[in-house]
């Protein structure tokens, strides 16, 4: 009986010591239960890891991960459309993505790149903690063609491996440096993890046969502080509503075209918070629901009306039910020190050490003006320029206002995008950490120190509708002849159908000649002209060709000289302009059922010929044919602008690909004929031709 006795007891130690993780230090630790196949015996066993939780450094993204762990936030189930509550989110969840010697990733419960609690948790990036080694936990972001998306990670997190001598992980981990939040680190098992890493895969997800499922993820608080750490103290989730949704289908003539029959057409109308996280979702029986429509938070307060081609569900289901989700956030932080022209924040920038040959400039300080409705103007002083600043435009921002630090996320037209680390040493200045959203001379992430004011720049906005400005630049050919690129721009006035709480933009157009051949080039463009402090300042935005900042003496002159910064090449030049009355915004013409006849001048003896039908809907069909070659081409004209303005008429023309997109110039020489200039786009040459215009032939019925 007493042998008996003590053998219970060593079987019971036995299973005590092997079946869970025991802190030796005071902290706050996340225990992870995985299941995963063995492939000695290709059975299933469960084992476990445990990581440190740097719950000081990063409270923000710890609270939410441990919320989400503990079931302590409600969160929304994107599988079964329903909210949980007091659930753990990761239990039952699997490592969807394995990227070998690299990383592992979880925390989808779809196991979708996009899947998640269904909101989204602003960066914490503490720049002491890095992905230095195996076992660092760090937060996914979302991403798009253009990379990682700032401030979108919810639930997914990655475990990098241990670096492999020879193969460059120390580098391939460094990327991931001021972009990621890092959390914790595993303090045992990280061979787990590593068995995890080295799971058979099928792409970068785990063979169907061998998945790795999350059991269950246990946190433990050991000490005081540890034990006194509340997720809701640190981060608040949004609160999940169904919110108002106005449904209206009508049937539509979408083109004019009695051919074609109507538009069944949904239109939704709700009002939309900027603070606030919308999804709209789809079901034909109730049961069922999918996401159709969803629409993130930091826009503008308004109502917004949302349009919707059903034609092709109603094809195969002619039954649709439609519900919008609503996540209520707290508001955005504003920026403080807000004045009568917002808050200005600078940045100035630490010196780093670069290839001299290579590289002529650093900036030096970046200073940001913020406005209301997430929006306002960059300013950059470079080392290489003492005279001119570059300035461009704040496309959009957002403010946070971590545990000991500001975060701000600037993505910026004309210079990239960042994100600012700013950790205080007095009210308002302290230290600066900076991530760049893409890669300079500089490097990724810089350092320096920040400052912030209220006090009024000074800045007034100028009225120059119905100027003209030329100005020209000079230049060199590839073969070192030089030559004169001139810039013609007509300024007119508001842009049409803009929100009136955004920083209110003119547009205009824009014509640009080279001395060195006859092609020209035509576009649109957005333009802000304003004064600061003795010098007029005109941001010019085209839609074509790369930006370019002039800072102009005030008072304005009949003819002079300006700075100019072309963001393409980002260098500076000095220009000669003179200004005058400008051109009206150009008329467009209907020519639908007219038909023009081009008859162009060819290299040698030959001739082209192409006959444009013109049809309504900017559409058209065309036949081309040339002497020196046998048969003709017909196709579509997908696209056409016939334009007038101050007795210049010229016709844009995008084709379907057989034939090169082109621009016409038109100069009447007798009613319904006379001289034309194509300038074929791609190949920027310029042909000779002479034109009529005669009745064209309607759309052919289908």
């Amino acid at each position: 009986m007493q042998r008996k006795f003590f053998f219970l007891i060593l079987l019971l130690g036995s299973c005590i010591g092997a079946s869970g993780f025991t802190p030796t230090e005071d902290g706050l630790y996340a225990v992870f239960n995985v299941s995963l196949r063995q492939t000695n015996n290709r059975e299933f066993a469960t084992k476990e890891f445990a990581a440190r939780l740097h719950y000081r450094e990063a409270p923000l993204t710890v609270a939410n991960f441990v919320g989400l762990a503990e079931g302590t936030y409600d969160w929304f189930d994107f599988q079964e459309h329903e909210l949980r509550s007091n659930t753990p989110f990761f239990d039952n969840t699997e490592f969807h993505r394995i990227i070998e010697n690299f990383i592992i990733q979880a925390g989808s419960p779809d196991g979708s790149l996009g899947g998640g609690p269904g909101w989204s948790i602003p960066d914490e990036i503490v720049p002491e903690l890095k992905h230095d080694g195996g076992g660092v936990l760090s937060m996914a972001n979302s991403t798009t063609s253009q990379g990682a998306n700032l401030n979108s990670g919810g639930s997914q997190f990655f475990i990098t491996m241990v670096p492999v001598p020879g193969l460059g992980q120390e580098g391939r981990l460094s990327v991931l440096d001021g972009r990621h939040a890092v959390f914790g680190e595993i303090v045992e098992g990280l061979n787990v993890a590593q068995e995890i890493g080295r799971n058979p895969l099928s792409g970068s997800q785990p063979h169907p046969d061998w998945p790795v499922t999350i059991e269950s993820v246990k946190i433990i608080r050991q000490g005081a502080a540890a034990q006194a750490f509340d997720p809701i103290d640190h981060w608040q989730p949004p609160a999940f509503r169904r919110g108002k949704l106005e449904t209206r289908f009508t049937v539509e003539d979408h083109d004019g075209n009695p051919e074609t029959g109507p538009l069944p057409v949904l239109e939704w109308t709700f009002l939309r918070d900027r603070d606030n996280h919308y999804y709209i979702e789809d079901s034909n029986d109730l049961q069922d629901w999918r996401i159709v429509h969803d629409f993130q938070r930091a826009v503008a307060l308004r109502d917004l009306p949302i349009r919707r081609d059903i034609r092709s569900d109603i094809v195969s289901d002619d039954r649709h039910f439609y519900r919008m989700l609503e996540l209520v956030y707290p508001p955005l932080p504003e920026p403080p020190l807000q004045g009568t022209s917002g808050t200005n924040l600078t940045l100035q920038l630490n010196a780093v050490d670069v290839d001299p040959e290579r590289v002529p400039f650093q900036p030096e300080s970046l200073r940001f003006t913020l406005l209301g409705n997430h929006q306002g103007y960059w300013e950059l002083k470079r080392s290489d320029n003492e005279t001119m600043r570059p300035i461009g435009e704040i496309d959009s921002y957002q403010w946070w206002n971590l545990a000991d630090k500001h975060q701000v996320t600037l993505y910026l037209d004309g210079f990239t995008g960042l994100q600012a680390y700013l950790t205080p040493t007095s009210p308002n200045s302290g230290t600066a950490y900076v991530h760049y959203l893409s890669p300079r001379p500089e490097g990724v992430n810089v350092t320096g120190t920040y400052t912030l004011s209220s006090e009024n720049e000074g800045r007034t906005r100028l009225d120059k509708e119905g100027l003209k400005l030329t100005f020209n630049i000079d230049g060199t050919t590839l073969q070192g002849d030089p030559f004169t690129t001139t810039f013609e721009i007509d300024f007119w006035d508001q842009l049409e159908n803009q929100n009136s709480e955004d920083d209110i933009r003119y547009e205009g157009s824009w014509k640009v000649t080279a001395s060195d051949n006859d092609f020209v080039d035509i576009g649109r463009l957005l333009y802000h002209w304003f004064e600061e402090d003795g010098k007029i300042q005109l941001l010019l935005d085209f839609d074509l060709i790369a930006g370019i900042h002039l800072q102009l003496d005030s008072p304005l002159t009949a003819s002079g000289t300006a700075d100019a910064y072309l963001r393409s090449g980002a260098r500076f030049e000095t220009v000669s302009y003179t200004t005058g009355t400008g051109d009206a915004r150009p008329v467009t013409l209907d020519k639908n059922l007219t038909e023009l006849t081009l008859n162009i001048d060819l290299e040698g003896d030959a001739s082209g010929k192409i006959v444009i039908d013109f049809w309504d809907n900017s559409q058209g069909i065309y036949e081309s044919s040339r002497t020196d070659q046998e048969g003709t081409t017909t196709g579509t004209v997908r696209f056409y602008e016939w334009l007038e303005s101050n007795d210049e008429t010229w016709v844009n023309l995008t084709f379907d690909g057989q034939i090169l997109d082109m621009r016409v110039f038109l100069t009447e020489t007798a009613p319904g004929s006379g001289r034309a200039k194509l300038h074929i786009l791609e190949s920027r040459a310029v042909l000779d031709a002479t034109y009529t215009i005669g009745q064209g032939e309607p759309r052919p019925e289908s």
